[in-house]
């Protein structure tokens, strides 16, 4: 991971916290919609992959307006500029 974002990970380690598979769950069981995959959890919201390719910001209170083109645009405003 860069900075303070630790991006989701497929790994043989189920027991491992940014597992994708443990990620999506918590996600899912959280009201998040079925076509979106959280790619980045932060504080309990997430960061997702859309299947136009862009990437939204979710709130488990609704969604957020917060959107970027792709994830190369996400990855360079969000991840390193934030950073």
């Amino acid at each position: 991971f860069y900075g303070t974002i630790e991006l989701a990970s497929v790994t043989k380690d189920k027991k491992y916290n940014m597992e994708l598979s443990q990620v999506l769950h918590d996600a899912k069981e959280q009201g998040l919609p079925n076509h979106w995959l959280p790619i980045c959890e932060d504080n309990g919201s997430y960061y997702c992959l859309l299947p136009n390719n862009e990437i939204r910001y979710w709130t488990n209170d609704g969604y957020s307006d917060e959107t970027w083109l792709n994830l190369a645009d996400w990855i360079k405003k969000v991840w390193i500029e934030g950073n």
